[in-house]
């Protein structure tokens, strides 16, 4: 009877799970599996890291877990969850398996508790055993943990510093590829007192668990910096007290010539500008940043390029009623701009309406921001997409972008502006260039009374798209009032915020989809 139940239970397995799970079967029939373990009480397979490897298929990336043969055994109880915080979602849930392996759809970023139960077998008189043996699987880079009770910079410029001839050689191994991470313990709070410097180093710095997130206190001298690829994953800052003449992300004062346009190449490509590229992404993932006093990202005055600058699933609340510094702020230099720029389901806010005149994103130059005086004429464009994101108060008093390119073929820039809710924005039309080819659909703007938005940036008189499409629609409602505009509570959900529009913004399920 349970031989035929294994059978059944394992296509019902392979074609009915809730994400993509599949298993191999039928080794209970195959001669080359017959066993002389008998009258025995089975022990269930020792799993650990190298039962997982990641296979491509036509579903996309899976994981494939495998487990050792257990003689005498007629199949295997299976569970796969996915575990975040103190929350788990099954993916494979009580599944009797016919063989010795299951493959599951594989996730960025996910930790998979998996157990594997040995189950006995009537023709041999074996019995199930005692308990299933598990293992917590992670797909995220294998990180360095960070003690608590330290100081994160001290420590990763320490570590690096000891083990600096390892890194150089690894990273030189596999340029491509190579990755290290730092990892803050879940739910624990840090400090930041000094820079913390990744330099050449492709980092990931993350908190170990995508829903406890550490705190990392920012201190007067605190900031980040890197010269290369960088992935800010799961990290509640508190920037109270962080220096306001720098960005949280602070790119390198001395760039290294090891990446300028002349020795990656771009010159002889066609580039005319002497700066350096930062070719691997800089993403700031599932973050959320309290009281920043100036900017996000800064270009540190240097001529600093990025391939590739993401934002996503974040909340960034500003707390300045004064300050004049871009929240990406790539000024002070002769050249600098960033390829592509994707900022998605994210809100960025300021606790109070700044007087000042300060931008969202501004560039040094609107002549040498031109893709192809940086990166040659094979990569002459840029791509920015602005997607179901709130921008509260941004830039009530100046425009949203300056120093725009604006002078080059039209079909080289791209950029797509969609459900997105923006209150207290000026001039958003300053991102918007007229050289540009421009998607906006279902975007909403409305004011509060201290301030009044550009009549171009909303129908039925502003500009269009190329399809037609207004870039916002105006909204006489005033989407937000002061007292929704505090600063984030990092121990209540959303940051013990509700910043769902209240007007047409709101019917519309447009902006940041954690306030629906």
């Amino acid at each position: 009877m349970r031989k035929t139940f294994f059978k059944l239970a394992t296509v019902l397995l392979c074609t009915s799970a809730t994400m993509f799970v599949s298993c191999v079967d039928g080794y209970d029939d195959d001669p080359q599996f017959a066993s002389d373990v008998r009258n025995t009480q089975l022990v269930s397979p020792d799993l650990d890291k190298s039962c997982f490897a990641t296979i491509n298929t036509t579903n996309g990336e899976m994981v494939q877990m495998t487990w050792p043969l257990v003689r005498g055994a007629g199949g295997y109880l299976v569970n796969v969850a996915i575990q975040s915080g103190d929350v788990t979602t099954p993916v494979i849930t009580d599944s009797i398996v016919d063989g010795v392996s299951v493959t599951f759809t594989k996730l960025e970023d996910t930790k998979y508790l998996t157990s594997v139960k040995a189950l006995g077998n009537q023709k041999y008189n074996n019995s199930d055993a005692v308990e299933a043996k598990s293992f917590v699987f992670s797909t995220m880079v294998e990180g360095v943990s960070i003690p608590v009770g330290t100081d994160v910079a001290e420590f990763i410029n320490g570590y690096i510093a000891s083990n600096k001839a390892t890194l150089d050689e690894a990273l030189a191994s596999d340029p491509n590829n190579y990755e290290i991470a730092f990892e803050m313990e879940a739910g624990q709070e840090y400090t930041l007192n000094a820079p913390v410097d990744f330099g050449l180093y492709p980092t990931t710095f993350r908190s170990s668990d995508k829903v406890k997130r550490a705190t990392l206190k920012v201190g007067e001298n605190g900031y980040i910096t890197t010269q290369s690829g960088l992935k800010v994953k799961f990290i509640n800052f508190d920037c109270t007290n962080m220096p306001k003449s720098m960005g949280l992300i602070t790119l390198g004062a001395e760039p290294d010539a090891s990446i300028s346009t002349e020795a990656l190449g771009y010159k002889a490509l066609g580039a005319n500008q002497d700066g350096f590229v930062i070719e691997r992404p800089v993403v700031i993932q599932e973050c959320w940043v309290k009281n920043l006093p100036a900017t996000l990202l800064y270009g540190n005055a240097k001529p600093w390029s990025l391939r590739d600058l993401r934002v996503v699933d974040c909340i960034i609340q500003a707390a300045n009623a004064t300050n004049t510094t871009p929240w990406i702020n790539l000024t002070g230099s002769s050249n600098g701009l960033i390829q592509k720029i994707t900022i998605q389901n994210s809100t960025f806010y300021n606790t109070e309406l700044n007087e000042k005149e300060q931008y969202f994103i501004r560039y040094s130059n609107s002549s040498n921001a031109q893709p192809r005086k940086i990166f040659g004429n094979t990569q002459n464009f840029l791509e920015y997409t602005l997607k179901k994101s709130s921008f509260i108060r941004t830039n009530p008093k100046k425009d949203f972008a300056n120093n725009m390119p604006n002078t080059q073929n039209g079909k080289a820039l791209w950029i797509s502006v969609t459900d997105c809710v923006f209150f207290d924005v000026y001039r958003l039309y300053q991102l918007l260039q007229s050289q540009w080819i421009k998607t906006t659909t279902n975007n909403f703007m409305s004011n509060s009374p201290a301030c009044t938005p550009h009549s171009t940036d909303y129908g039925p008189s502003g500009r269009t798209d190329q399809y037609g499409n207004f870039y916002t629609v105006k909204d006489d409602v005033q989407e937000f009032n002061d007292s929704d505009l505090k600063p984030l509570d990092f121990s209540q959900p959303n940051g013990g915020l509700s910043l769902k529009p209240v007007g047409l913004a709101a019917a519309a399920n447009a902006g940041d989809p954690r306030w629906y």
